[in-house]
């Protein structure tokens, strides 16, 4: 498992969101102190403006709100918020992978 470690800010989650969705073990957390095991690796998140913005617009392509949906996340407290927004991004892209990759979440189409 990859762990991406941000410093907690908005930003630096966006550019590890743009990374991990390539990853299929990525999980995000602003916590340092995570507990490797076998071959777990650590990688420190240095903010990447352009990852980032790539990264909101892809949301907006899937749903105008969901950007906002990922700030109250991590505005919140609760321990793991990193990974829920993530969460929150793999479904509503598909997870990096499978047919909605690059779109994001597929519109209904008219019959």
């Amino acid at each position: 498992m990859n762990y991406y470690v941000t410093d907690g800010s908005e930003e630096s989650f966006y550019t590890a969101a743009y990374d991990a969705l390539r990853d299929p073990d990525g999980v995000i957390t602003c916590d340092g102190r995570v507990r490797l095991h076998g071959d777990d690796r650590l990688k420190r998140v240095i903010f990447n403006a352009d990852k980032a913005e790539r990264m909101k617009a892809r949301l907006r392509a899937c749903y105008e709100g969901a950007a906002d949906d990922v700030e109250r996340t991590l505005g919140s407290d609760e321990a793991g918020r990193e990974q829920a927004a993530f969460e929150y991004i793999k479904l509503l892209t598909g997870g990096g992978t499978g047919p909605n990759a690059r779109g994001g979440a597929k519109k209904a189409r008219r019959t």
